[in-house]
């Protein structure tokens, strides 16, 4: 067996067929929206969540205290079991973490406020959480020209190259995409410090041998408008850069290790990996620790 099908199992899935649901699986789970204050998005996502063919047990919102969210806390959307925090100056990082230690439920779902939730998501999701312990899924973008009165539709994003990764095309769908057992946020936090806290939390997933299942359905349809971070394309930029290029100094280091006359053959592997899409590369290099 060569040495990319032996690693490949400590990775992601990429399955054909059609998901089906499967309602036996019972285990409950929170979602946790860090939310900037946007009511109407609000409201819509949480209209989505509602619309679920398996609901969650609990909805915890996390705003800052402020009087405009406070003010607004009345205004939403409350047909289910909803938490409301208030948090003073937490950065999105932090406001999950803390989501996470509250969360009354063995799995979280994240989502951002300005989603909207297909109706299967949550039933797909945790039936996958049943043979493995973090789930991501594929995602839409949509937004709305207020000049044209134009409605757009994204493609349904399924696999990346290394560049187009590094410049923000996320296969992970970032928070949007991220399900998991609350005990796996406990011990692999979010990085507080991190403008794209998620590209980094990924990787510490993939590092600590977490098995990932990737659906490979457009399970959420996130925003594009001007004050996302998905349309801060630079900003994106700039941190991923720095993150691979992390990665890739330690790589070396490992392989610079572990060379002893098979120069050769590292060299036709790497070769080969770098073809391939950035979670093949991260998958040879850093298995090597062991």
């Amino acid at each position: 067996m060569g040495t990319f099908s032996r690693y490949k199992k400590y990775f992601i899935k990429r399955r054909k067929q059609k998901y089906k649901s499967n309602s036996k699986f019972i285990k409950m789970y929170s979602v946790i929206i860090p939310s900037l204050g946007r009511i109407k998005f609000l409201n819509e996502l949480l209209e989505s969540i509602y619309q679920q063919t398996f609901l969650p047990e609990e909805i915890i919102i996390i705003l800052e205290n402020t009087k405009e969210c406070r003010d607004i806390e009345q205004l939403i959307n409350k047909k289910f079991n909803i938490r409301v925090i208030f948090t003073d100056n937490l950065k999105t990082p932090q406001k999950r973490n803390l989501g996470t230690k509250i969360a009354s439920s063995e799995y979280i779902i994240f989502s951002d406020d300005d989603d909207i939730w297909e109706n299967n998501k949550a039933e797909l999701t945790m039936n996958s959480l049943k043979s493995v312990q973090v789930v991501c899924h594929a995602h839409s973008k949509f937004s709305f020209d207020v000049k044209k009165f134009k409605y757009n539709l994204g493609k349904i994003k399924k696999q990346v190259s290394l560049i187009t990764l590094i410049y923000g095309d996320n296969i992970f769908g970032g928070g949007s995409g991220i399900a998991a057992k609350k005990e796996i946020f406990l011990t692999i936090p979010f990085n507080e410090d991190l403008y794209s806290e998620d590209y980094d939390w990924w990787v510490k997933v993939l590092l600590a041998d977490i098995k990932v299942e990737y659906i490979p359905e457009a399970l959420v349809r996130y925003r594009i408008h001007d004050k996302n971070m998905t349309s801060n394309y630079k900003k994106i930029y700039f941190y991923n850069l720095k993150l691979f290029n992390k990665i890739l100094n330690k790589s070396f280091i490992l392989l610079l290790t572990f060379i002893n006359g098979y120069l050769r053959i590292i060299i036709k592997l790497i070769i080969k990996l770098l073809l391939k899409n950035i979670i093949s590369l991260k998958n040879f290099f850093l298995k090597g620790k062991k």
